[in-house]
């Protein structure tokens, strides 16, 4: 699905390294890997405000913070209590960004939801991607 979204789109490519290795896929061992690859890079995981708050629970959350920096994204009805996350991964507000974009209120489990329901998917995925979970069923 990701091939149908980014399709004919030169700004992006796709890195198949977290599907090529054997699970379990925890995103800090990814950013071993990619930091090993690709030495000379500065790598920023993006993530969404909602998401930051459960960061400290992640497998190995402080090395994660050491081989990338975290762009965070704002979310609607979403304020993360930054004092606390801070008591419980000192630094990680230096290593914080936030991005300014939409205030969009749509997470992946929407979209499941939606296509479960059998709702359109319209303008929350590329028409490739909607025929794709139509035409495979997915999240029926």
């Amino acid at each position: 699905m990701t091939r149908l979204a980014i399709g004919g789109n030169l700004n992006f490519d796709i890195c198949l390294i977290d599907v090529d290795r054997p699970p379990p896929h925890f995103t800090v061992d990814l950013f071993v890997i990619l930091r090993a690859r690709y030495p000379a890079h500065e790598f920023t995981f993006i993530i969404g405000a909602d998401t930051l708050m459960d960061l400290p629970h992640w497998q190995r959350p402080r090395e994660l913070l050491t081989l990338t920096r975290v762009a965070v994204a704002h979310r609607p009805r979403f304020q993360p209590d930054l004092g606390e996350l801070e008591k419980q991964l000192p630094g990680i507000g230096s290593r914080i960004e936030w991005v300014d974009t939409p205030l969009t209120d749509l997470a992946s489990h929407d979209l499941q939801r939606r296509a479960k329901e059998g709702l359109p998917l319209r303008y929350t995925v590329t028409r490739a991607v909607a025929d794709y979970i139509r035409e495979n069923s997915l999240y029926t």
